[in-house]
């Protein structure tokens, strides 16, 4: 098989998003890659991988080792917009094509263009969700779109607002600029809210702040489910990696962006 050709089985069945985000974290010390058939990561200091399951194997997903992810994606423009999130996702992505780039984390948009080829990744900061229905109706009226738009925007509307009924509105106000943005030929992917843990917070406080967490996922995972948005499932993929994969109550620890970019490639060869 030459680099960057893949061998995809047949699919028996439709493939979802639902379908790709399927997986689970088995026990193991990786001390290279690329990792066992099935493993999605391969970190040699984490005791845990992200292994596909079979729903999301037969639907073509395997790792993408960076001679992979470089051939199939040279010229392709990628758009990450958002909170912090989606810059650690950009930065992972940028790891999981072997380009060691040192990404700061600051409020500010950034952009690197990929030496060698016509493509580039950008960030752009929009922490809340009405920050990225601007942007998505600005992307509508350039000329040159980006191929994807990877999205996260839970953390500071649940952080700072805490207003489960205009969340509801704005997710409606984000189904439309989605559609919008569809209809010119690009398909909006979103990160639904991270796994929240206890960090120093008083079992009261807790309590209340956990419930409203579960509450904002469950409205974002079920609006992502829906045409025309697309659902990287992070939320799942942190809380079904335990407490020790998250970093700060809010960001994971690397293996498991790790995991969310492989399933992401996967997501974008199922476009």
């Amino acid at each position: 098989m030459s680099v960057g050709e893949r061998v995809t089985p047949p699919h028996i069945f439709p493939c979802s998003d639902n379908d790709l985000n399927q997986g689970r974290w088995v026990p193991g010390n990786r001390s290279s890659c690329p990792p066992l058939r099935g493993e999605a990561t391969c970190d040699p200091s984490f005791g845990k991988q992200w292994r596909f399951d079979s729903r999301a194997t037969q639907c073509g997903l395997i790792y993408q080792p960076p001679e992979l992810v470089n051939a199939t994606m040279p010229s392709k423009h990628i758009l990450f917009m958002g909170d912090s999130i989606a810059r650690y996702l950009l930065q992972t992505l940028l790891r999981a094509m072997g380009r060691n780039v040192t990404v700061p984390h600051a409020h500010s948009d950034l952009n690197y263009s990929l030496p060698g080829t016509a493509g580039a990744l950008e960030f752009w900061w929009r922490p809340f969700p009405l920050n990225i229905s601007e942007a998505l109706h600005n992307l509508t009226t350039i000329t040159t779109k980006p191929d994807a738009v990877v999205t996260s925007f839970c953390s500071w509307h649940l952080g700072f607002i805490r207003d489960l009924e205009e969340w509801k509105d704005l997710l409606e106000t984000l189904r439309l600029a989605g559609k919008e943005l569809l209809s010119q030929g690009v398909h909006p992917v979103v990160l639904n809210c991270p796994h929240r843990i206890q960090w120093t917070d008083s079992n009261e406080t807790w309590a209340e702040a956990q419930l409203n967490s579960l509450r904002y996922n469950r409205l974002l995972t079920e609006f992502a489910q829906q045409p025309p948005w697309r659902l990287l499932n992070l939320h799942a993929l942190m809380a079904a990696c335990g407490n020790e994969c998250n970093k700060d109550r809010v960001h994971a620890r690397p293996p498991v962006y790790d995991a969310a970019v492989q399933v992401l490639l996967g997501m974008f060869d199922h476009a």
